[in-house]
């Protein structure tokens, strides 16, 4: 018998004898409630101070991908984010845009009740910024 078709037949054989084994070891995928899915997480309000140099034409704070508060007009802005409640750490998005060019920044602070006021600063470079500002309490 030439070596391909040795090669071909160790290959039939090897997939039959493996193509029963998902369910012969009972590997089954994790079920999802619909309420888990379908609940939304609770959430507070963390009182949140942002400042920038110059005046930015664009500013978005976003959680996961949800947009959290779209900031315009003069800063410093104060107000109020919704949070999951109970949670210790935060990965802010900060989107921001400045006509004028050269070096900004962005200074976020977060305060949560009863907890320690966290504040976080970046820099950009090229007049935008797309960065991660993380907490942690």
């Amino acid at each position: 018998m030439s070596p391909r078709a040795t090669f071909f037949l160790t290959l039939l054989g090897v997939l039959i004898a493996g193509a029963p084994l998902p369910w012969l070891t009972g590997a089954a995928e994790p079920a999802v409630t619909a309420a888990a899915e379908t609940a939304p997480a609770a959430r507070q309000a963390v009182y949140a101070t942002l400042r920038a140099t110059g005046n930015p034409e664009k500013l978005q704070l976003r959680l996961h991908g949800e947009l959290l508060a779209e900031v315009t007009g003069d800063l410093p802005w104060e107000g109020d984010l919704l949070l999951p409640v109970g949670s210790e750490a935060a990965d802010i998005e900060v989107e921001a845009a400045w006509a004028e060019p050269g070096e900004q920044a962005v200074t976020l602070t977060l305060e949560p009740d009863g907890r320690e006021a966290c504040s976080c600063t970046r820099w950009a470079e090229a007049g935008t910024m797309h960065d991660v500002f993380h907490f942690v309490w």
